[in-house]
């Protein structure tokens, strides 16, 4: 995936490993970042531009993404036991595409 953003940079991430922890950590900062996967995916990005193959690399990240087993997503968007906290998660990879009309079913309810 690659996503430009507004301020001038550009979003990118690999497939997910599906080899990883299930088990979020308790901070960032002891995930251990995979090189081989950043660099993968920095030459994909650089290959589409001369631009993008020149530009500095300002972020590397491990993230964990949110998703729900099986095809079917349980009963969410929907509200929290926090008056006005909603959480809307399982995206999966076309987040990018379905949050936004999460987000209009929260404004709506």
């Amino acid at each position: 995936e690659i996503f430009t953003r507004p301020n001038n940079t550009v979003w990118a991430a690999g497939d997910p490993d599906d080899t990883a922890s299930t088990e979020l950590p308790l901070t960032a900062d002891v995930v251990i970042p995979d090189r081989e996967t950043y660099d993968n995916i920095i030459a994909h990005v650089g290959a589409m531009s001369d631009e993008l193959w020149t530009s500095e690399v300002v972020s590397r990240q491990d993230c964990y993404l949110p998703d729900v087993e099986g095809d079917v997503p349980g009963p969410i968007p929907g509200p929290t036991a926090v008056k006005g906290l909603w959480i809307a998660a399982g995206h999966s990879c076309w987040r990018i595409q379905i949050a936004p009309g999460d987000q209009c079913r929260c404004i709506r309810r």
